[in-house]
């Protein structure tokens, strides 16, 4: 007769066992549920004490945030890059005040704007800064500013409304065009890893990760006066979620401007700004960045064929955030274009009244 096994476990461990896993689970969900509602009251919190700089401006349903200074025109507007909003250039827009009206906004769903229903590509982006500008009072002429995907954008912006445009600033900007093979599939492992990060910062705002502890959130190089506003708008909103659909948008912002060819905006003066300074990319190797790197300053190059009144800037002491890390460079360039616009309108003007008094 074979012996009967006998069991090593004290009578009641099971018990035991069973008891403590359940405590450990409610003790986690407690946990959960505490930083969601401590989250929840920081991200109200932070909304409360940092509110919109500029106007909320309904543009068909939504409302975009809108800040101005100064006086006189033609009018400055500044577009910022990808997943940016109307703080990157909150090291410009001062200075630039002084000598123009200046204004810059809040892309659907970015900063303060309230997210809208269409998908946010270029055109839907051109339109909405159209019905922005004409609500808001702001009608050409306009000097127009763009930085990396913002330069995109202002491009189509003037082929859709040339008659307002009178000048433009390219900021270190992006470029339409298709990358080879090799390229696009390095671009592509950057795409996806900038989209999980995205991912991520969405999760750690909505649970109010960052709400709790805005000090997580990079300040990428902002003047510091205005790092704890960034800080709290990113925690405090859905910026994330704005983000991850304007960056999963490229491709077809891209395609709509490849279809519109643009190959001149005619004879308006143009700076074109180029950084000097590598700007790492995360998910890529330090190869692979100087691969798109190169098309990247070729097409700056090509950019200048936009206007006969075309000039090329190197931003010697700058990554790609040159209205961060150079300001007065910017303001620079901006205020000699302007100044260019404003004396070929006073022309034009002088010789308007000389034909009707003839």
């Amino acid at each position: 007769m074979a012996p009967q096994r006998t069991s090593h476990l004290r009578p009641g461990f099971w018990q035991r066992f069973l008891r403590f896993h359940l405590y450990l689970a409610l003790t986690l969900t407690a946990l959960v549920i505490a930083v969601l509602i401590a989250g929840g009251v920081a991200r109200h919190r932070l909304a409360s004490r940092y509110p919109p700089a500029g106007r909320m401006v309904d543009v068909g349903g939504h409302r975009l945030h809108l800040v101005c200074s100064g006086t006189g025109g033609p009018t400055v507007v500044l577009e910022s890059g990808m997943n940016e909003f109307s703080l990157s250039w909150s090291a410009v827009q001062p200075d630039i005040a002084k000598f123009t009206r200046v204004c810059s906004y809040d892309r659907a769903g970015l900063g303060w704007s309230e997210p809208g229903p269409s998908p946010p590509a270029s055109e839907t982006i051109v339109r909405e800064l159209h019905a922005l500008l004409s609500t808001a009072g702001i009608d050409g002429p306009l000097v127009l500013v763009g930085h990396s995907f913002g330069g995109m954008t202002i491009r189509l912006y003037a082929r859709r409304y040339p008659d307002e445009v009178v000048g433009m600033v390219l900021v270190d900007s992006a470029h339409e065009a298709p990358l080879d093979p090799v390229r696009d599939a390095i671009f592509r492992k950057f795409h996806r890893k900038l989209l999980t990060i995205l991912k991520v910062g969405s999760f750690l705002s909505r649970t109010g990760v960052f709400a709790l502890a805005p000090g997580l959130i990079p300040d990428r190089g902002l003047p510091p006066a205005v790092v704890p506003s960034y800080r709290a708008v990113l925690a405090s909103t859905d910026y994330f979620t704005a983000a991850l659909k304007e960056s999963s948008a490229w491709e077809e912002s891209a395609a709509e401007i490849r279809a519109e060819r643009i190959e001149s905006l005619g004879d308006i003066p143009l700076v074109v700004m180029g950084r000097g300074l590598p700007q790492p990319l995360p998910g890529i190797t330090d190869a692979e960045y100087r691969e798109l790197d190169k098309d990247w300053k070729t097409l700056q190059a090509r950019m200048l064929r936009l206007s006969t009144r075309s000039r090329l800037i190197i931003a010697t002491k700058s990554d790609h955030f040159i209205q961060l890390r150079e300001p007065a460079l910017v303001v620079d360039a901006v205020r000699d274009v302007w100044e260019q616009a404003r004396r070929q309108q006073t022309k034009t003007s002088r010789h308007r009244d000389t034909e009707n008094t003839e």
